[in-house]
């Protein structure tokens, strides 16, 4: 009786856990602000209050020093990258290390790492289930959808549309930019993939969870953004390319996910305000662009002007913030790339580093869960690496890995992507 007892008080500190855990991923939409600046600060208590509940309710660290032994390499590659990081700060031709800015970005970035291990840590040792995690980030962007709805009915009447779009393009509902809703919507539709992949059945709830996906697809459409609209479409190719190869459900989630696009650009037609809006605005400014510049909104200008501020400091590169604070700065608080990102902070030396670090990531997830499993695949770790992908496919174009909140949902995914199976635990013991 008292093993039962034992057995029983972790389980409910766990699923205490995971429950404030989704409760904050639920609420990290909701208290950012109109700064981008003020958002990353937000985001960054929002995770330290992560990790003291990790300590109050688990009553341990994660064992860092047994990880280390049991994956050196990447353990060293990260000491190394934490070193380089360190010194671009220091070394910074702007003197960034006396910025409160740079040195708030280089400990967001270090909190991001830290509770990608953490979040990693709780998975792998308790297995909990994610399904309420997962719905938590996809209700959050409906919440998102309410507040433009609720905001537009009040507002409409005394503004007018035309005014509306313009204010909400640099100032929409619980966001710094429509872009950035974009971010955070285009991951919480990544999330929602899950709901129809496997064992799908006809049920009140899973009509509810069509409602919900088409739109989060209107959504997506609806704020216009190309990056954003092209990632998800590559993304779910790619999952139904993995539902044949394993010979699953791949036709439910095939006719689920083809209606509920056309659902949804039906509604973000119905919805559009403004010409940043709707795919067929998207798609208008795309066939009239006469120049690659154009066509990619100013980012050929952005890159050629942080590359002329960086080429003189190639290894270590500017120091945090070293995009936004460069003297030949044109906007943005990013240069909508990651590399480009990467280099213009860290230089050569920790964008190479830190790209092992992803790159070996998402290999260890890849072989782990598609390419050594046999004719079934866990759905949720499937979906965590869609997430990866998509974020990864939009950072070309935009700022998922500078931004808190996607690098947020990259964090959980990846944890999620790599965290072994009751069945790969067994064979290491």
């Amino acid at each position: 009786m008292l093993d039962k007892i034992k057995a029983v008080i972790p389980d409910r500190k766990q699923n205490w856990l995971m429950f404030f855990f989704s409760v904050i991923t639920f609420s990290i939409v909701f208290v950012t602000d109109t700064s981008s600046l003020m958002n990353a600060f937000v985001i960054y208590l929002c995770e330290f209050c992560f990790l003291t509940l990790y300590l109050l309710f688990l009553r341990e660290f994660p064992p860092f020093i047994a990880l280390f032994k049991q994956n050196k390499l990447v353990g060293l590659v990260f000491l190394f990258w934490v070193l380089s990081i360190s010194i671009s700060l220091y070394s910074s031709p702007y003197n960034l290390a006396a910025s409160h800015l740079a040195v708030g970005r280089y400990l967001q970035t270090i909190t991001h790492i830290i509770t990608f291990l953490f979040v990693w840590d709780f998975l792998t040792r308790y297995q909990p289930s994610l399904k309420l995690l997962f719905y938590a980030i996809s209700l959050s962007t409906i919440g998102i959808v309410i507040a433009f709805f609720v905001e537009w009915l009040i507002n409409s009447p005394l503004l007018g549309e035309k005014l509306i779009a313009e204010l909400w393009f640099y100032n929409p509902p619980f966001n710094s930019h429509i872009r950035h809703a974009g971010y955070q919507a285009v991951a919480a539709l990544t999330f929602s993939l899950v709901l129809f992949i496997d064992n799908v059945r006809f049920s009140y709830r899973q009509v509810a969870n069509f409602i919900m996906f088409s739109i989060l697809w209107g959504f997506v459409f609806c704020l216009g953004g190309r990056g954003a609209a092209l990632s998800i479409l590559v993304t779910t190719v790619l999952v139904l390319g993995v539902l044949r190869l394993k010979n699953m459900d791949s036709k439910t989630f095939a006719i689920s996910t083809m209606l509920a696009i056309i659902l949804g650009l039906i509604l973000s037609e119905w919805a559009s305000i403004g010409s940043w809006s709707s795919m067929l605005n998207a798609l208008q400014r795309s066939l009239e662009a006469e120049s690659f510049n154009q066509l990619s909104s100013n980012r050929l200008k952005l890159w050629l002007s942080a590359w002329q501020s960086v080429k003189n400091h190639l290894l270590f590169g500017l120091g945090p913030q070293g995009y936004l604070l460069m003297p030949n700065h044109i906007f943005g608080v990013h240069p909508h790339n990651i590399i480009v990102q990467f280099v213009v902070e860290w230089g050569v030396s920790g964008t190479v580093l830190f790209l092992f670090l992803l790159i070996k990531g998402f290999w260890v997830g890849l072989k782990r869960n598609v390419l050594e499993t046999g004719k079934s695949i866990n759905k949720y770790k499937l979906v965590a690496g869609a997430v990866i992908t998509t974020l990864s496919i939009h950072a070309l174009f935009d700022g998922t890995y500078y931004h808190p909140q996607p690098s947020i949902y990259l964090a959980i995914a990846f944890a999620i992507w790599i965290t072994p199976s009751y069945e790969d635990k067994a064979k290491q013991v």
